[in-house]
């Protein structure tokens, strides 16, 4: 490979982030924004009036709500970079452990 090849491949390879998100499902990302919406939204509703009551902030629940669907949607893209192979080798001893999560339950 000369230097001016070189060149051009380099100029026109895609960084690393978008070969990673490159097969990204976007239904499924719009589809997950849009029912966490209306979670955070069904959230809201339902918690607004008791705390308005009890004199406290209404958007107390959302905030929290919104925040914790925000880090989900952070967890959702990450693992969907990671390319699904590397959860393989993974598998079995993470089967073991919820299975042992499963039994610990009734050790309770």
């Amino acid at each position: 490979m000369t230097l001016a090849q070189f060149v051009v491949d380099r100029r026109f390879a895609r960084p690393l982030w978008r070969r990673r998100l490159a097969h990204l499902d976007v239904a499924l990302v719009a589809t997950t924004l849009v029912v966490s919406g209306i979670g955070v939204l069904m959230v809201y509703t339902a918690t607004r009036g008791d705390l308005l009551h009890a004199g406290s902030s209404p958007t107390h629940f959302l905030k929290r709500q919104a925040m914790w669907s925000l880090a989900g949607l952070v967890v959702m893209v990450v693992v969907a970079a990671i390319d699904y192979h590397r959860f393989e080798r993974l598998a079995y001893p993470l089967y073991g452990l919820l299975i042992v999560g499963l039994l610990g339950i009734f050790a309770v």
